[in-house]
């Protein structure tokens, strides 16, 4: 049942590879031989609660509930079932994404802990990694310091996606010395690639991680690093429409979970962003002998 709707959902080719493994290893057993009509809502909140018992954290219950759901959604849009039993449930314990944001001091230690210039860039700019990992040389304007985001690279499928999520085109500024340690990647990679065929997984292994040991910190993943740059804009006085255009949020539910920082203590989270040479000079920083060659002065208005 499942197989028969796994490739008619509305998703990419990465994340239907993605999750081949969850679906046999969880839905497939489960109902793999069970008719769309006899699936009831009882039964799966019952085999949610099976998965529970079995041990699986919330987070993980939830993600298979979801994607169970995701393929029986492709038979009500054919008209084959009228409603979706697994839509919307309500399941106990469920996570929610932990906001985790870098002080002044861990950016400084990381950005000082890493000479790869796609870590200064996602800190700079809030990109997403795919969005960062895919960038062509010619959709930054170095001069106007703005990058125009329109491909991602899905690092699963090994193959660049003519769309940033939720097929957003958008601009975004990057501070100088963010794009400073890209440029000799600019000048070799021509119209093309700056980062080339990147693997997340080994970019995590080989870049990431060493970055964070070397900086002492063990407890920030990737997206933090997006996290960080959303709550320096809300510091700043920014708006959460404003910031929800500027990271490509599809909608303002996204950004409205960054809400409370519009009323918390600045202090708590970084309200500039240090020059990773090591001086403190937030989003309009003093311009290096190195960027000045390429007629960098600093962020535009």
């Amino acid at each position: 049942m499942v197989a028969d709707w796994w490739e008619d959902r509305p998703v990419s080719a990465g994340t239907l590879k993605r999750e081949v493994s969850p679906r046999n290893k969880h839905l497939m057993p489960r109902w793999g031989d069970v008719a769309l009509i006899d699936i009831t809502r009882l039964e799966v909140k019952g085999w949610a609660a099976k998965m529970r018992r079995d041990g699986l954290a919330p987070a993980s219950v939830q993600r298979y509930v979801h994607i169970f759901s995701a393929s029986l959604s492709a038979a009500v849009d054919a008209e084959i079932l009228v409603a979706n039993p697994a839509a919307r449930l309500k399941l106990p314990g469920g996570e929610t994404d932990v906001h985790r944001y870098l002080t002044a001091d861990e950016t400084g230690a990381l950005l000082n802990a890493t000479t790869d210039p796609l870590i200064p860039l996602l800190l700079g700019t809030g990109l997403r990694w795919g969005e960062g990992a895919g960038l062509y040389s010619r959709r930054i304007n170095v001069e106007r310091q703005v990058i125009r985001v329109a491909e991602v690279w899905d690092s699963t499928m090994q193959k660049m996606l003519p769309y940033a999520k939720g097929r957003k085109i958008r601009n975004v500024g990057v501070p100088e010395w963010a794009l400073e340690g890209m440029l000799p990647l600019m000048e070799a990679a021509g119209k093309g690639r700056i980062f080339g065929s990147l693997d997340l997984s080994n970019w995590r292994r080989d870049v990431w991680n060493p970055a964070l040991e070397k900086a002492g910190l063990f407890d920030v993943r990737i997206h933090d690093l997006r996290h960080t740059y959303a709550s320096v804009l809300l510091s700043g006085g920014r708006s959460l429409a404003e910031v929800g255009a500027i990271l490509g949020h599809e909608s303002p539910a996204t950004t409205q979970r960054y809400a409370h920082l519009m009323h918390t203590n600045t202090d708590a989270v970084m309200a500039l962003l240090p020059d990773p040479r090591g001086v403190f000079v937030g989003f309009r920083g003093a311009v290096s002998p190195h960027a000045e060659q390429h007629g960098l002065s600093g962020p535009k208005s």
